[in-house]
């Protein structure tokens, strides 16, 4: 019966983890408007008890061990926070590695050794999920879905990154610690792209600070501005190269950068 105890409860906790996951969006986006840490947790402690109730009352049919009940109560918490917390997610192979680990550790319960199986069980699936962090982030950039280029600045380097709703954001800085904040959008008003247009220009024409607008392949708008006591950006509009990236090219950076997108 043990086997037959661990698969039920290993696919009741699994299926209650599969809904927590897809109550969260594709990816965090880490801003003052961020809901993920209070939905994702909320939802694990609701799951989590709701998942020990239905365990509960199955078990009696079996008299199953009761440490099944205690499962999801830990580790449905434990796998959902840091997935909200701070770490990079894919909602379905996060689901298919703590799946497992859930199927694992109920089938452990009952056997010889079951404390040293359940804590392999828990390193494995920490280090896998640690693994993905990059593959992940670099998925995080480019479900955004607008072409990922980096302008080519004198004098300044790429620092970081950030993945909103709707655009990309890379921070240049140059060695004195002024920077450039440069956006990357399918496109704006503030410089539409298209026939007739220009491919690039600075803008507004009048007012400050000036920004530059340059139109990118396949419909992107990659926008330049000063950062803080940084110089006029007008000057560098005919010294600006674009190079495409991947996804994994802007995941090689750390995030640092302030949100342009409104909530």
């Amino acid at each position: 019966m043990r086997p037959i105890s661990g698969l039920v409860c290993g696919a009741v906790t699994t299926v209650a983890l599969g809904l927590v996951l897809s109550a969260l969006a594709g990816y965090q986006v880490r801003d003052h408007g961020d809901l993920d840490p209070a939905i994702g947790l909320g939802a694990a402690l609701l799951a989590a008890i709701g998942t020990a109730g239905i365990i509960a009352v199955i078990r009696t049919f079996g008299s199953w061990p009761r440490t099944h009940v205690l499962v999801p109560l830990l580790f449905l918490p434990a796998a959902i926070a840091p997935l909200v917390l701070g770490l990079e997610r894919n909602r379905i192979e996060a689901g298919l590695v703590l799946g497992a680990a859930a199927f694992a550790i109920h089938l452990s319960l009952g056997r010889r050794h079951a404390v040293a199986a359940v804590a392999v069980t828990v390193v494995v699936a920490g280090l896998a999920v640690w693994g993905l962090q990059d593959r992940w982030r670099a998925q995080k950039f480019e479900a955004v879905g607008v072409p990922l280029y980096v302008p080519e600045i004198p004098g300044y380097r790429l620092s970081a990154v950030w993945a909103g709703h709707y655009s990309v954001t890379l921070k240049l800085t140059a060695p004195g610690g002024t920077w450039l904040d440069v956006q990357l959008l399918n496109g704006t008003n503030d410089f539409p792209c298209g026939p007739g247009r220009p491919e690039r220009a600075v803008y507004p024409p009048e007012g400050s600070p000036k920004r530059l607008g340059i139109c990118l392949p396949e419909g992107g708008t990659m926008l330049v501005s000063p950062g803080y006591q940084a110089p006029d950006v007008t000057p560098l509009l005919t010294h600006i190269t674009v190079r495409a990236v991947d996804g994994a090219t802007l995941a090689e950076h750390p995030d640092g950068v302030t949100s342009f997108e409104p909530d």
